[in-house]
Order: structure tokens, then C-alpha cells, then sequence
């Protein structure tokens, strides 16, 4: 069940689930020029769910839809929002190739069947989006601005919406509170020093409140804690390879801290492992 959470004035969150896994968040900004949407959410009875809440704060029209990466549990409502959806160039071209692969007609009904509940997702319709941009993009809403950055990090066109009159960023899965972030999905991955090279950015905003891609509204406190995970993921990654130690033996070492429990099993020696090739490997070749 997703809950509204007024952020300010002209934002909101619409929180997932908690229960069990910490569902995707999304969330949007009211302007003079209409809605702006942050992610749609994973299900269509989600994004339902998401425009409902949406039209309980304004009938103004929706204007855009922004997709943060290009992940499932962030692009699948895209349909139920009747606006041009918004995307870095890389998560363009990852959606287009989902869709002539696994997102393909023949491909989706293996996608769905693996949801919990299939019934959610009838009449599913990838849309894919239709303005790209590069590094950013700055959306005049007429009484405030919506900027859309490119940063990287959790995957290669991973971006963050800053609207800077309401001191409030959405930051996708770059923040996760509560459950492992991901350095790996669908042949697609992000990148240890992006990730801390965006989190530095994030941190000069001079914003107040941060949306995260799950979890719960979060502070500089909760962007500081990714931080450090990576920061000491990264170092024990280096002097455990500058030991002798083989990838194999660093993915199982123990001496890793724990950032969150759910997804631990699956994504923290995921993590470990993207992170020697991408330190370490390379390096060496």
C-alpha cells in the first residue's frame, strides 16, 4: 500500500510498502504548470494507486513524467501517466533494449509471472521515454524549477530531481534506506567512484529533505551513511587486493560491515564483487 507524505508546500513522496522488502518509492511536485512525476512504481495497480494520490492534491494536468533510472520498480506505471516521460540518454537506451529483450511481448509474461501478484500488472504497455537529455535538464514549471541531473553511480543514467524552492531532491535508488543498493542489474552496471562522486554532489545541494528510491524520508544523516558504506567498501576492497588476497577470498571475507539486512545474502557479495573488477581488476589489465 503506498502512503502520501507531504514534503513541502508543492512536493510529495508516495512511499512503498515496507513490508517485506522496503518497496520502490515515488513521488511528485505540484507547480503552476502542472504535476511533474517522479517514478512510477513497479505495478500498475501501484502507479493506480501513485494517481490517485496525485489527483487527491491538485486536477492540475500532469505535465511530465520522470523516470530516475531505468529499472522495473521505477518505469513499469509509465503508462497511466498521460505526459512525456523524462530520462537520461543511458536509461533510454537500456528501456530499448529491455524491450527487445526480456520487455518484449514474448518476454513480459516471464517478467509478470514472477510477481506476487500477476492479476497487478493486466494490460501492462511499456512506455518508453521521449525526451532525453545529457547531463541535465532544467524544466521551467513557472513557479519553480524541476532540475533532472545525471550523476550516475547506481546505474549508468541514474539521476536525481532537484527542485530548489522547495529544498527537496529525489535521488532514486542512489539513496536506500533499510536494504542493500545495488551495483548490478540486467547486464547493466553502475559504478563504486560514481556513486561517491554523486553523493558528494547530493550533499552540496543545500537541500533539506531527500527522497530515496526505498525507504523512509531521509536527512543528510542517511545520505552520510550510504557514503560510508561505499567509502569503506572501497577501502577494505583495495588493502584486502593489496594483500594477496583473490577476488574470491574478498568476497568472502568477513570483515565487511553490514549496511542493512534485507537483501544482504543476495546483494552484499554482489556488491564486493563489482566493486574489485571495478577497482581492482581493471587496474591489473
Amino acid at each position: 500500500m503506498l502512503k502520501l507524505v507531504k514534503l513541502s508546500p508543492r512536493a510529495y513522496m508516495v512511499q512503498g510498502d515496507p513490508l517485506p522488502e522496503i518497496r520502490e518509492n515515488a513521488g511528485f511536485i505540484v507547480s503552476a504548470r502542472g504535476a511533474v512525476i517522479v517514478d512510477t512504481t513497479k505495478t500498475l495497480a501501484d502507479a493506480q494507486s501513485l494517481y490517485r494520490h496525485v489527483r487527491a492534491v491538485t486536477d492540475k494536468p500532469v505535465a511530465y513524467v520522470i523516470n530516475t533510472h531505468a529499472h522495473i520498480d521505477h518505469v513499469f506505471g509509465n503508462q497511466l501517466f498521460p505526459a512525456p516521460v523524462v530520462a537520461h540518454v543511458k536509461t533510454g537506451e537500456t528501456m530499448g533494449a529491455m524491450v527487445a529483450g526480456e520487455w518484449s511481448p514474448g518476454g513480459l509474461p516471464r517478467v509478470i509471472e514472477q510477481y506476487e501478484r500477476p492479476e497487478d500488472m493486466v494490460g501492462l504497455r511499456i512506455v518508453l521515454p521521449q525526451i532525453l537529455f545529457g547531463e541535465a535538464l532544467t524544466l521551467d514549471m513557472g513557479d519553480l524549477t524541476v532540475k533532472v541531473i545525471r550523476v550516475g553511480g547506481h546505474s549508468p543514467g541514474s539521476s536525481i530531481v532537484f527542485v530548489p524552492e522547495e529544498r527537496t531532491v529525489f535521488l532514486g535508488d542512489l539513496l536506500c534506506v533499510g536494504r542493500y543498493p545495488l551495483l548490478f542489474w540486467a547486464n547493466e552496471y553502475g559504478s563504486v567512484e560514481e556513486w561517491l562522486a554523486a553523493l558528494k554532489h547530493i550533499k552540496g545541494l543545500g537541500a533539506k529533505r531527500f527522497v530515496p528510491g526505498h525507504g523512509p524520508l531521509s536527512t543528510l544523516k542517511e545520505v552520510k551513511a550510504i557514503e560510508s558504506y561505499f567509502l569503506d567498501l572501497k577501502e577494505r576492497v583495495l588493502r584486502l587486493a593489496g594483500q594477496g588476497l583473490s577476488r574470491e577470498e574478498i568476497v568472502a571475507h568477513p570483515s565487511f560491515p553490514k549496511y542493512a539486512e534485507i537483501a544482504y545474502d543476495r546483494l552484499h557479495p554482489l556488491n564486493i564483487g563489482v566493486a574489485y573488477d571495478q577497482l581492482v581488476k581493471k587496474n591489473d589489465e
